[in-house]
């Protein structure tokens, strides 16, 4: 019996460049995890922004604000702040990460962002983000969702039954 070698290279190749190419197609730059991506208006996703931010309060900042409550409705996450000078100028980092414990766990950092200097410490805010753009579709309340304070040192936990735990 004889078999011709081009039916058993046809195949072959086939196969070899269906594998390759579904190999090189899982691979994941080195690069995804630094770069910045803009979720929502006040809401970005940055490993090194994240850290930056948690480095710096480390040494105290001229425009500071005050986590007061932090609470989900919905698919969002309400954080009542004191201090600032608008709604608008705080926006939340998160970095990127989901850990995965049960219940798995988002850090986000809260900063204020704003050219005014003469912020008045009594202004109350409420600023929301909406989780879908950080877990998609996945139910919140199987989420801990940690909120530092980027002007000092100052953490809060939103947990899945919905208290609030300070840091």
């Amino acid at each position: 019996m004889k078999i011709q070698l081009s039916t058993i290279k046809t195949p072959f190749l086939l196969f070899s460049l269906l594998l390759a190419f579904s190999l090189t197609s899982c691979e994941k730059s080195g690069t995804d995890d630094q770069a910045e991506q803009v979720l929502d208006v006040n809401l970005l996703k940055s490993a090194g922004k994240y850290s930056d931010v948690i480095a710096k309060r480390e040494s105290g900042s001229e425009q500071t604000f005050v986590i007061e409550d932090v609470k989900r409705e919905g698919e969002y996450l309400k954080i009542k702040v004191k201090g600032g000078c608008s709604a608008d100028a705080f926006k939340i980092i998160w970095d990127g990460s989901i850990m995965l414990s049960h219940p798995a766990q988002v850090r986000l950092v809260l900063t204020h962002e704003s050219d005014n200097d003469d912020c008045s410490p009594t202004n109350e805010f409420t600023v929301s983000i909406n989780l879908a753009k950080i877990i998609g579709l996945q139910n919140q309340s199987d989420f801990i969702f940690h909120i530092a304070n980027g002007s000092i040192k100052e953490d809060k936990s939103l947990n899945p039954n919905g208290s609030v735990s300070s840091n």
